[in-house]
C-alpha cells in the first residue's frame, strides 16, 4: 500500500512539473550553463541558483503558489496515512512483545514482587545483632561455616551496620547458607532444586572465560559446595550475586524455563554478564554432558517490577534476597525501607545462626 501510495505521489509530482514547464521560461540546463561561462550569454535567458525557482510573472506566481499548496496538501495526507500505518504495525508488534514477555515471566511461576513481609526484628534480633555490632576484638570469629571454608570475625560483620556495603565473605557465607537450605528441602513437593554460586564465578568467568570455572561443577566440587545434584544443568534453577566493582546485582539462569534473568536493584542492565552466562551453559553442556545446547533464543529478561534501591550502600542486601526469594520460588516481599536496618538485623541473625529457615 504504502509503495502504491509513493508511485502515485511520483506521478502527480511529474504531471505537476510538466505544467510548470509549460507555463515557465525555459531553466537552463548544465550546458547552457557551461556556454554562458564560456561567453555564449543570452539576455533573454533567465538564470537560476540553487535554490527553489519561482517564476517572475504575478499570474504564474500564483499558479505556481496554488500548485505547492495542493502538493504540500497531498504529502501530508500521504505521510499521514502511511505514518499511521507504521504506527499501527510498531503498536501491533509491540503488543504482541508485551504479550509474549508478560506470558514468559508468568511461566516464571511467581510475581516478582508481592504482599510486604513483616521485617520488623523481635527483641531478641536485635539483642544478638547489638552484640555483634558492639565493642569487642575485632577477629574474634562469631560465625564458621566449616564446608564452605568462612570465618565471620567480629570485624568482618561490621559491614553489616546501617549504610555499609556488604563484603564478600558475609555475601558468599549467605550463600553457602542458602545451599545448605536448598539441599534440606529436596523432596518436598513443589521444591525448587536450585545450585547458587559464590560471588567469584561469574566475575572469573567474564574475566577469564569458561577454563577458568570449569572445575567448578565438577563432582567432588559440587559435593564441596553441597550440592547433592551430579550435574547442575540437571536443575531448574542457578542463582548467583554478580560483583560489578561497587555494586551488587543478580542472575539466575532458569533451566527450566530456558531463558536468563537479572536483577539489579538500581535498575542497570548487565548484558556482559548474561552473554558470558549463555555461552557457560553451551560449554558446559558440551563439556559435562557432552551434548550441543543452543541459549541463542532463551530470552533475556532485566524486570524493572522489583524492589528499588534509593541509596547507594544496600545493594548488596538486595542482591542477597533476590537470591533468597528466587531460591523459594517466592516474589520479592521487601521495599528499600526494610532494608535500611531490619533486613540486615535478620541476615546478621541468620548469619550467626548459620541457618536459613526452610519455610521462611
Amino acid at each position: 500500500m504504502a509503495e502504491l501510495k509513493l508511485l502515485k505521489r511520483e506521478y502527480e509530482q511529474q504531471q505537476q512539473q510538466q505544467q510548470w514547464r509549460a507555463a515557465s521560461p525555459a531553466v537552463p540546463s548544465e550546458l547552457d550553463k557551461e556556454q554562458q561561462q564560456q561567453g555564449e550569454e543570452s539576455d533573454d535567458v533567465i538564470c537560476l541558483d540553487d535554490s527553489d525557482s519561482e517564476p517572475a510573472d504575478e499570474q504564474q506566481q500564483q499558479q505556481y503558489g496554488v500548485q505547492q499548496a495542493a502538493s504540500k496538501a497531498r504529502d501530508n495526507e500521504y505521510e499521514g496515512d502511511e505514518l499511521k500505518t507504521i504506527e499501527g504495525a510498531a503498536e501491533s508488534e509491540a503488543s504482541v512483545a508485551v504479550d509474549a514477555a508478560a506470558a514468559a515471566i508468568g511461566a516464571l511461576e511467581i510475581f516478582w514482587t508481592g504482599p510486604r513481609s513483616n521485617w520488623t526484628p523481635s527483641p531478641q534480633e536485635w539483642q544478638r545483632y547489638e552484640a555483634a555490632m558492639g565493642a569487642g576484638i575485632d577477629d574474634e570469629v562469631l560465625a564458621s561455616h566449616q564446608r564452605a571454608c568462612i570465618d565471620l570475625t567480629r570485624e568482618v560483620l561490621q559491614c553489616m551496620r546501617e549504610a555499609e556495603w556488604l563484603n564478600d565473605e558475609v555475601m558468599n557465607f549467605y550463600v553457602a547458607l542458602m545451599q545448605d537450605r536448598d539441599t534440606a528441602m529436596r523432596g518436598r513437593k513443589g521444591a525448587l532444586r536450585c545450585h547458587f554460586f559464590s560471588t567469584f564465578f561469574a566475575k572469573s568467568l567474564i574475566k577469564n572465560g569458561y577454563k577458568s570455572v570449569q572445575r567448578w561443577t565438577r563432582l567432588a566440587k559440587l559435593n564441596q559446595a553441597g550440592q547433592v545434584s551430579d550435574n547442575v544443568l540437571h536443575l531448574d534453577r542457578i542463582i548467583m550475586p554478580i560483583h560489578e566493582g561497587i555494586h551488587w546485582t543478580a542472575a539466575m539462569i532458569d533451566l527450566k524455563h530456558k531463558r536468563f534473568v537479572f536483577f539489579d536493584s538500581l535498575m542497570g542492565t548487565n548484558r556482559q554478564a548474561i552473554a558470558a552466562l549463555k555461552r557457560w551453559v553451551v560449554d558446559e553442556a558440551k563439556d559435562k554432558l557432552n551434548e550441543t545446547w543452543d541459549t541463542s533464543d532463551w530470552p533475556e529478561f532485566y524486570p524493572k517490577d522489583i524492589p528499588k534501591q534509593r541509596n547507594g550502600c544496600d545493594c548488596g542486601v538486595f542482591s542477597l534476597l533476590f537470591c533468597n526469594r528466587l531460591g523459594l520460588g517466592r516474589s520479592f516481599d521487601f521495599i528499600q525501607d526494610d532494608l535500611l536496618v531490619n533486613a540486615r538485623v535478620k541476615v546478621t541473625c541468620e548469619l550467626l545462626d548459620k541457618r536459613l529457615k526452610v519455610s521462611q
